[in-house]
């Protein structure tokens, strides 16, 4: 899960793209997500941010395929 904050003062705006394009390239689950508005510090502390935690790991969990790892 990446978010980036809209007015991010810490972490140039080209670099959470490039994070999500490297991750899918080598077969990694990402959700993007911009925080709009928002300072770098602030997207943690939005009342939103549990949900897209928890809508990521979902999205995760539903996706692992446990027959590969011989679990049922």
């Amino acid at each position: 899960m990446i978010v980036q904050a809209e007015k991010d003062e810490i972490v140039a705006d080209w670099m959470a793209p490039e994070i999500q394009k490297t991750a899918r390239e080598n077969g990694l689950t990402v959700d993007f997500i911009e925080a709009r508005g928002m300072l770098h510090f602030e997207c943690i502390t939005t009342r939103e941010f549990p949900g897209w935690v928890t809508a990521f790991v979902q999205r995760c969990l539903d996706s692992y395929d446990t027959r590969a790892d011989g679990i049922l």
